[in-house]
């Protein structure tokens, strides 16, 4: 019988990002700076607001720092990344040494 590390495990690459992705149209999103600051003063449980601008996310607005941030390529995943992978990538984002 596998242990509940093995079956995390499986769990974690079997599962991808396209599994627990949010349609673009449900997306809590803003037209600019201070609509995000809005936005994100509304929904206390969102790190990030996107910014759309001409049907397109250019920029996300930041709760703690209270900044925008312009999406570049390094911000972006494949719909076929696994959620182990996805979570090791946010971990090293958010780590002290970062």
């Amino acid at each position: 019988m596998p242990t509940i590390e093995e079956t995390l495990e499986r769990l974690a690459v079997t599962f991808v990002v396209r599994d627990i992705m949010i349609p673009s149209e449900s997306l809590v999103c803003a037209a600019n700076k201070p609509e995000a600051a809005k936005a994100s003063d509304g929904h206390p449980d969102f790190n990030v607001i996107p910014i759309r601008q001409k049907g397109k996310l250019t920029s996300y607005f930041e709760r703690d720092t209270r900044r925008t941030k312009k999406i570049t390529v390094n911000d972006l995943i494949s719909d076929g990344t696994n959620s182990s992978t996805l979570s090791s990538s946010y971990e090293s984002v958010n780590s002290p040494s970062s």
